[in-house]
């Protein structure tokens, strides 16, 4: 078979080449596209987030989390977070004087939580990390927001290697009381840890009543 170009006219073929070139750049800046821009007081807060002190980094958590969908683009930052166990005091009853022991990573899982369902998938995804006070702060976070799209990826959450997200896991699922859960949640109820078992059997509860 001759080679198709000997038909073609010579400006043809520059022209079917540009196309080809045109397509290709198409192409480049589709899968180029810019991540989503961070607002720039959105900015100034996640810088805040490395700070050394974390009392500034709670300050910050919480302002983002006032921020709502407007912080969106810190998500990544926060979820990143959870890993922090730095221990913070709050003052809840200023009167009196009395304050809670809180973490950083327990502020940042608030703070997703005001941020709301752009937050469910890379709390799912921090289901799957190496540390499990990250899986049981993400447990906590995706029932605090109570997206359906949280119930099976919890419901794996019930035969995680650590009782501490088990529990909560069963706890949350009772919560959001979706019947998909009652089958999994009847496997645990011999669980060998007595807290994962409780938890199991009052969502069990929970879900099963009118």
């Amino acid at each position: 078979m001759r080679n198709l170009s000997l038909f073609l006219s010579p400006l043809l073929i520059i022209l079917i080449l540009t196309a080809s070139c045109d397509n290709k750049s198409k192409n480049n800046d589709q899968s180029n596209a810019p991540a989503l821009k961070m607002p720039d007081d959105v900015k100034i807060l996640v810088e805040k987030l490395e700070s050394s002190d974390p009392n500034i980094r709670v300050e910050a958590l919480k302002e983002l989390g006032e921020m709502g969908s407007k912080a969106i683009s810190a998500i990544p930052h926060l979820v990143e977070l959870l890993n922090d166990s730095s221990k913070v005091k709050k003052l809840i009853l200023p009167e009196k004087g009395i304050y809670l022991i809180s973490d950083v990573g327990i502020e940042s899982k608030d703070a997703l939580v005001k941020i709301g369902d752009r937050s469910v998938d890379p709390l799912i995804k921090a289901l799957s990390d190496s540390n499990p006070n990250v899986r049981w702060k993400a447990v906590l976070a995706l029932r605090d927001i109570g997206d359906k799209r949280a119930v099976e990826p919890l419901i794996l959450c019930l035969t995680d290697e650590s009782s501490d997200v088990r529990w909560r896991a069963a706890s949350s699922l009772g919560e959001l009381k979706d019947e998909r859960a009652l089958e999994p949640l009847k496997s645990v109820l011999n669980d060998p840890d007595q807290e994962v078992r409780e938890k199991a059997e009052k969502a069990i509860s929970l879900i099963t009543s009118p």
